[in-house]
Formats: C-alpha cells, structure tokens, sequence
C-alpha cells in the first residue's frame, strides 16, 4: 500500500479518490504480483505450526500472491476496475507493465496500478543459493568489488542476482486520460 501511494503522489495524485472525479472507479485496476507469497506468513505457516507455537488464525491469506492487488484495489483505491495478478518470478514488474498497457489498449481501464513486489527469507536464500542463482559476497570482495557492484545484470562477469525484500510501483494511463 506504502508503495502505491507513493506512485501516486510522484504522479500528482494526493488522495485516489482524487481520480473519481475524472473517472469512473471500474476504470482503475491493478495490476501488482510477486513471485511468492509473503515469506514470513509462509514460514510461520509451516515451521510455526509444526512446532505448535501461537500463530494468527488467518494466516494463510497473507501467503496469496493476490492479497496485495486485492488490498490496493480495495482498501487504497476503492475500485472497482481489472485486478491482473502477474506471477513471472524475476520477470514479474516487467509482465505486470505489459498488462497493464494491454488493459488500457483494450479500453478496459483507463488508469492501471502496475508493479512487483517480492519478500527475503532464509528459506528463500537458503533455496536460491542451492541453485548456485545468486552472487557470493564473500567471492565478490576477493574480486574487489564493492557491494554497490554485486548486482550486474547485463555483464559477462555476472555470478547470480542479488537478492532483496521491496516493492515497485507505476501508475499508468494514456496521454488521452
């Protein structure tokens, strides 16, 4: 939610309701995935409960990767247009940004949240890591470089991405809208 809001207001748009008076609230979607679910919902879920310890009663909604379009659409926006939940691991903001533009195109939204979100576990890191997927810090330092250099992803000397917890939004609309 933190997240779209602040898409908004970097767009100029202070308060959401503020697009209801240039439009109507089934022509705002969301088009907002992840790869997973939240992390720590997942883990509770099944580490928690395994070893009986207190875990909240509704638990499981918090591990659906459509929780967060559907809280953004209801509890931010109040709207009532297209929920898209892109689901494409690594690939997920860009999906979500091409369906956000095809839904506008087609003139089933004017006005599209679009973005990815993704959480960081120790089971997730741990996983990743097994697949030799991600960058070796340790092995990174001895190479001499620094960590605002772990992270290049279009170099021949990449070793793996790096991993992180975040969110990224855009709000997208024709030049006509």
């Amino acid at each position: 939610l933190v997240c779209t809001m602040e898409a908004l207001i970097a767009s100029g748009v202070t308060d959401p309701y503020e697009l209801y008076k240039h439009i109507h609230p089934s022509e705002v979607g969301t088009a907002l995935g992840s790869g997973m679910g939240g992390m720590r919902s997942l883990s509770a879920m099944f580490k928690d409960r395994r070893e009986e310890k207190d875990v909240q009663k509704d638990i499981l909604q918090e591990t659906f990767i459509n929780t967060v379009a559907g809280w953004v659409n209801l509890l931010l926006l109040s709207s009532s247009g297209p929920v898209k939940i892109p689901v494409g691991a690594c690939a997920t903001a860009l999906q979500s940004v091409e369906i956000a533009c095809d839904t506008i195109l087609s003139g089933k939204a004017k006005v599209m949240i679009a973005g990815g979100f993704d959480d960081f576990s120790e089971e997730g890191s741990y996983e990743f890591a097994n697949m030799k997927a991600t960058s070796n810090a340790e092995t990174e330092f001895a190479m001499g470089r620094e960590p605002n250099e772990f992270s290049r992803p279009m170099t021949t000397t990449r070793s793996g991405f790096m991993e992180s917890q975040g969110c990224g939004v855009h709000v997208l609309m024709s030049a006509k809208t």
